[in-house]
């Protein structure tokens, strides 16, 4: 046997073993870069979601307001109504 022989085989084996080793190490990499894509993505939309539901928050309380407004001014239109038929009643 040649022992330089046998030395350069087990060279070579690691070179391979090294070569699939950094070839998965990028398929991982390039995974990994895509799953931050897209959690940055899912972010975005996180934040403009939140942005969204504070405006309708808001909004929602505007409406409850004039909800409230619109109780209280039928119940004048009505106290005005009887008012309006008591005075013509009695005139």
């Amino acid at each position: 046997m040649n022992p330089n022989r046998d030395g350069r085989d087990r060279k070579s084996d690691m070179v391979i073993d090294l070569k699939e080793e950094l070839e998965q190490a990028r398929v991982i990499a390039q995974k990994l870069q895509q799953d931050k894509r897209e959690l940055t993505t899912d972010a975005k939309a996180a934040r403009t979601y939140r942005d969204e539901i504070e405006m309708l928050k808001v909004q929602s309380g505007k409406v409850e307001k004039l909800e409230a407004d619109v109780i209280k001014y039928r119940q004048k239109l009505e106290d005005t109504e009887y008012l309006k038929k008591k005075i013509t009643v009695s005139e």
